[in-house]
């Protein structure tokens, strides 16, 4: 062990190796992050066989939002009627806080939005058809890689936990809601 004032030697790694990360193994640790609530000992202490729901739960968003804005996350509620199918309200609140997190604009994609925007206020042409480029390109982006995470994550919480219980989670908008719980279509919209 070397001591204050002696340099321990260390050489450092070689050029050649390369540390980067594939975009895919990127958002593999990225999902794998959002779904470490999942414990998998969790079924160990069983499900009846006679529970089950007898009607769907419903969780709004918050607001809604446009076509060029990012979804709004959901809003955190827990339905009692859960809890006897070994859900408990740590975990669905866990579900529904990664949820909003999967579902964010990524960063270098809000950013390039930003610069985009910014550069079409610049007062030329020029600057405004790359201004709106630029945000256009970031937006279409943005909604690409937020509906593959989306899907990858309701693909692995559905396999790994919602399934084994029973159950299946699924994003839905209004209209296709509305058709699923019979609610009629001329009575005014659920708040």
């Amino acid at each position: 062990m070397p001591f204050y004032h002696e340099q321990e030697e260390s050489t450092p790694p070689p050029y050649g190796e390369d540390i980067c990360l594939d975009q895919n193994q990127i958002e593999q640790n990225f999902i794998q992050r959002r779904t470490q609530w999942i414990r998998k000992d969790q079924l160990a202490h069983g499900v009846s066989s006679q529970a089950f729901l007898g009607k769907p739960v419903v969780i709004p968003r918050l607001a809604v939002h446009s076509m060029m804005s990012s979804p709004l996350p959901f809003m955190r509620a827990y339905a009692p009627d859960l809890q006897q199918l070994n859900i408990s309200a740590e975990d669905f609140m866990a579900f529904i806080d990664n949820l909003a997190v999967v579902q964010t604009e990524p960063a270098p994609l809000q950013a390039l939005n930003l610069a985009g925007t910014g550069i079409g206020f610049i007062p030329w042409h020029w600057a405004l058809a790359a201004g709106l480029a630029m945000s256009a390109s970031a937006i279409a982006g943005s909604k690409t890689i937020t509906k593959r995470r989306t899907a990858k994550y309701l693909e692995i919480v559905n396999r790994d936990y919602f399934n084994p219980r029973g159950l299946k989670v699924s994003l839905y908008k209004d209209d296709d809601l509305f058709g699923l719980i019979r609610y009629p279509s001329n009575r005014p919209k659920l708040a």
